[in-house]
């Protein structure tokens, strides 16, 4: 995926009141933008739209997230939680 973001992939925030959270990468919203969740705080239901210059995109991708999301199906914000459970964040 362009801007070096995948979808599903595990990113920080650099900038902000979210500062040092941890999120996956639910879809691009623009040139910039990217709407991110934790299954939390940012649900999927109302992600949090950053931009790229305020994400540190991490080396982890959960590739079952990423293939559902290519393919345009639905994740739940227990699947996001899980996944970054097991990431450790």
């Amino acid at each position: 995926m362009e801007g070096g973001f995948r979808l599903g992939q595990l990113v920080e925030s650099l900038a902000g009141r979210d500062r040092g959270k941890r999120y996956l990468v639910l879809k691009r919203l623009g040139d910039r933008q990217w709407a991110v969740a934790n299954g939390r705080d940012r649900k999927v239901e109302s992600p949090k739209a950053k931009n790229s210059k305020h994400l540190l995109p991490l080396d982890r991708v959960a590739q079952d997230i990423e293939d559902r999301l290519g393919r345009g199906e639905a994740v739940t914000n227990q699947e996001i939680h899980q996944v970054l459970e097991s990431y450790g964040v």
